[in-house]
């Protein structure tokens, strides 16, 4: 399913099954609307592999799109073995926050089947009483929220699942294994989800949850005992890879996680020895290409990194020099990568990175002047070439912010958001084609949850009335 406006890819495996190299092999028969992805390790165009190798070939699509195609040299052309089948959506897409209700505090999730206009909170089964959610992350029909349970305390890692979009809800039983902590971040592909967070049984330590079934039943996989000290912030799945990031807090060092069996079982891969001290907020896969944010603590400035096979390798590519800048959220679409946060040693100013070549060059967007406001982006989504990120004003005493763009990320601007909202702040973003949502809490004590939507790419902005209840919401759908 394909929302006007935004961009899908496809993914195949291209082997050559021969005992001699096959040179200058050509893709035929793709309409206008699909592109070869020749970003990191994906197939090259003409295509070359040696004898018994492959490699993945990545189609970005952004229409509907009904064909066959083949990989031809001269005349001789091999049909691939599923054709393209991709469906433009008729319907506004569902909409899912999920969060806590400080009056109480309790879990709390937020519903809109109409691309974010109007919105229900569904009830959630009365056992837990007490906690939070800091993600959630649908896939079809299936959606699954990750947080902690604090009705003891320490709290417990703590997860909800629905089977219906969202509508209804149940908090499936996990190991017993692990009897404190929390999941920072939650990330679902076809019926596989991953969490992961922090195992506090013990000492502090990176905890994953893995299920196969959409979040009905969980394990937790063992990891690897190199890392006797530390937590993950956040994880993404594409294909079969699954890689989580976050801080290694026996030596204060960045921290990394993959699996390349859909979270099954993983490995602690060795990062470049050029960052001593740091963490990693953020990280987002698309096919076999990885892109990671945070903090380089040792250069008190922003760090990323990122991978071109599902997170088995990597590199800190070289970034502009801005003194005591961090990047808390990353999003990519196609070869474009868009990364928010802030930068500023007394005062915090809004900060935008941007990638159009998947990752291998960053620059800082210039803002707009003189609407630059002391600030942070807290959140950042991209659907197609365009990207909306969200935070708060703090020029205006704690303002909720938005900025986008529509070129993939080279310039921006500040769209004007309705004058009824003058403190608050977005926690979470999200566009599917030309629909967009931003979400956080609005009010200086026990704030109230709070949303922005947009129907026409971001450049208009209206806040839904939503039902009566204090809380926040941390995150939607992927974020």
């Amino acid at each position: 399913m394909l929302y006007p406006g935004s961009l899908t890819s496809a993914y195949y495996t291209v082997t050559n099954n021969t005992s001699s190299p096959r040179y200058g092999y050509t893709l035929q028969g793709l309409p206008g609307t699909v592109k070869q992805n020749t970003n990191g390790s994906n197939c090259s165009n003409p295509i070359n592999l040696q004898p018994k190798a492959q490699c993945l070939l990545q189609l970005d699509i952004t229409n509907a799109v009904h064909s066959n195609f083949a990989l031809c040299s001269g005349s001789s052309c091999t049909s691939a073995a599923l054709p393209l089948n991709i469906v433009l959506s008729t319907v506004p897409p569902t909409m899912v926050l999920a969060g806590d209700s400080t009056d109480t505090p309790t879990p709390l999730v937020a519903q809109s089947a109409d691309g974010g206009l109007t919105w229900s909170y569904p009830v959630l089964p009365l056992d837990i009483t007490s906690g939070s959610f800091n993600g959630v992350s649908c896939q079809g029909a299936i959606c699954v929220a990750a947080g902690s349970n604090e009705l003891t305390s320490p709290g417990s890692p703590l997860i909800a699942q629905s089977s219906d979009d969202g509508l209804n809800w149940t908090y499936p039983v996990l190991p017993t294994n692990v009897t404190a902590g929390f999941f920072n971040s939650i990330n679902c592909q076809g019926t596989v989800c991953v969490a992961v967070g922090e195992n506090d049984t013990t000492t502090p330590s990176p905890l994953v949850a893995q299920s196969v079934d959409g979040g009905l039943v969980w394990t937790y996989p063992e990891l690897p005992g190199n890392v006797v000290s530390g937590h993950l912030n956040s994880v993404s799945c594409s294909g079969n890879f699954c890689v989580a990031a976050g801080s290694n807090d026996y030596d204060a060092s960045p921290l990394i996680a993959q699996s390349t069996n859909n979270g099954l079982t993983w490995t602690y891969p060795a990062l470049p020895n050029s960052v001593s001290s740091g963490y990693f907020n953020d990280v987002t896969c698309k096919g076999t290409f990885c892109v990671a944010v945070g903090v380089n603590d040792a250069a008190s400035m922003a760090l990323i990194a990122q991978s071109y096979d599902g997170g088995l390798t990597w590199a800190y590519p070289s970034l502009p020099a801005v003194d005591q800048s961090s990047l808390r959220r990353v999003s990519c679409s196609g070869t474009y990568c868009v990364a928010s946060g802030t930068y500023g040693l007394f005062f915090g100013f809004p900060l935008i990175a941007q990638s159009a070549n998947g990752g291998r060059n960053w620059s800082y967007p210039t803002l707009p002047v003189p609407e630059v406001p002391q600030g942070t982006l807290r959140s950042v989504s991209c659907s197609g070439l365009l990207c909306i990120a969200a935070g708060e004003n703090d020029l205006l005493g704690g303002a909720p912010l938005i900025i986008r763009s529509d070129d993939g990320g080279f310039t921006w601007s500040y769209p004007v958001l309705p004058d009824s909202i003058t403190s608050g702040y977005f926690n979470t973003a999200n566009c599917s084609g030309q629909t967009c949502i931003a979400a956080g809490t609005v009010g200086p004590v026990n704030g109230e949850p709070f949303v922005a939507q947009s129907a026409d790419g971001g450049m208009t902005w209206i806040y839904p009335t939503l039902p009566e209840n204090l809380g926040r919401f941390n995150g939607t759908n992927n974020t």
